[in-house]
């Protein structure tokens, strides 16, 4: 989802959209973005049978090392060890 996706859909500008997120959540919209997707891929891993890469892809990760070094910057854990036993 980018900020043009937004500021379309909305019908609003895109400077708008990304000043109201940070004034809501105190982060800019690519750190926003970045953390619901974490946040999400967290989820995944704990309460379905998905793999890594199933998760990577379904939280809107194209590229899976970029995926697992931000989910690991993000939760201090890779997302392989973060899954359920």
């Amino acid at each position: 989802i980018t900020l043009d996706f937004l500021s379309a859909h909305f019908g609003l500008n895109s400077r708008y959209i990304s000043m109201l997120i940070k004034e809501n959540s105190g982060m800019s919209y690519t750190d926003y973005l970045t953390t619901l997707r974490i946040t999400k891929a967290q989820e995944l891993l704990l309460v379905t049978d998905m793999t890594v890469t199933q998760v990577c892809a379904r939280v809107g990760y194209s590229h899976l090392p970029h995926f697992i070094k931000t989910f690991k910057r993000i939760t201090g854990e890779t997302p392989s060890r973060y899954t359920a036993p």
